[in-house]
């Protein structure tokens, strides 16, 4: 079974780009007043991964799926420090060009998190997303007798070690967003890298959650966390 470390004690803080603050609270504002449906101005845009020549800007590395650079997708996804200068590197690039970008940060591994946690055996692929083997169930009713899944089940681990270690390595500066949502557990997880942080984590986008975990925010402060959800 892997381990995780969650402790990120002596990590020096990493130096953030000097970002345009002035422009990523104009998105954030846009964008608030589109998601409250009182936006008359335009339409919300974004300028993703366009390349390989872009004017006014430079191509957009992905720090999740690009082949380019310096490591290979798998060094990049094991090794929390690599992928977070990637995911920097991918904010500037976005903000180099036109749209409604807002930088976060996001601790995601593909499609394994949920199998992975139920025992599949993941596959690191060089220059690829990680990909998982089926469990060698010969009878499929014996899926109802795996064992139950925890939050640190499986790559769930990985995901809250590199959560806490975005945090401390940036300061909080940059907000981290759900991972990709794959299933409502790797995104619980996230919750519990908010409780073990310092300071006061935002959830954002929680019906993500919700799929999954009818009212967690009630179970969890049921054994002593402290949760409250704000509607919009």
């Amino acid at each position: 079974m892997q381990k995780f470390s969650l402790q990120a004690a002596g990590i020096k803080r990493i130096m953030i780009p000097d970002y345009d603050l002035n422009r990523i609270e104009k998105n954030k504002a846009f964008l608030q007043r589109l998601w409250n449906l009182e936006n008359e101005e335009r339409p919300a845009f974004l300028i993703g991964f366009a390349g390989p020549r872009v004017r006014g800007g430079r191509p957009v590395r992905s720090a999740l799926f690009s082949t380019e650079g310096e490591d290979t997708v798998r060094d990049r996804l094991l090794d929390p420090e690599k992928f977070l200068k990637a995911q920097l590197s991918e904010i500037e690039d976005e903000l180099a060009l036109e749209g409604d970008f807002v930088p976060c940060l996001c601790p995601a591994f593909g499609v394994v998190n949920i199998p992975a946690a139920f025992g599949c055996e993941v596959v690191w692929h060089e220059a690829n997303f990680p990909s998982v083997k089926p469990l060698p169930l010969t009878d499929p009713t014996k899926i109802f007798s795996l064992p139950r899944p925890i939050v640190s089940s499986g790559e769930m681990g990985r995901i809250l070690a590199t959560t806490r270690y975005f945090i401390e390595r940036t300061g909080g500066r940059i907000p981290i967003r759900l991972t990709d949502i794959q299933g409502p557990l790797d995104s619980a997880a996230l919750i519990l890298g908010g409780l073990i942080a310092d300071g006061e984590t935002v959830v954002s986008r929680v019906y993500h959650i919700d799929r999954g975990y009818e009212s967690i925010e009630k179970k969890l402060n049921a054994i002593g966390a402290r949760i409250t959800r704000v509607r919009e």
